[in-house]
């Protein structure tokens, strides 16, 4: 067996046995809330508009943080 599927089965079972040890599958525990409705186009509108903001603000501090930085020393090169 593979490495990294053995230590997902590993992983797998630790999980399980936690979520049987602390009897998840109570009623009363966590459960959707009937009463509130949530509109998902809400969340879907703010990845699409803050995903560029974010993005165009990681260039600038790219572009910002290239320029500022001290120059890169090649080693002499001897032929």
């Amino acid at each position: 067996m593979k490495r990294n599927l053995f230590l997902f089965l590993v992983g797998f079972f630790f999980v399980a046995a936690l979520k049987y040890a602390f009897g998840q599958e109570d009623v009363s525990g966590v459960s959707w809330d009937p009463v509130t409705v949530h509109n998902p186009m809400d969340d879907v509108l703010a990845v699409m508009i803050f995903a560029p903001i974010v993005g165009f603000a990681i260039g600038i501090l790219r572009v910002l943080t290239l320029s500022s930085a001290r120059p890169v020393l090649e080693p002499i090169r001897l032929q």
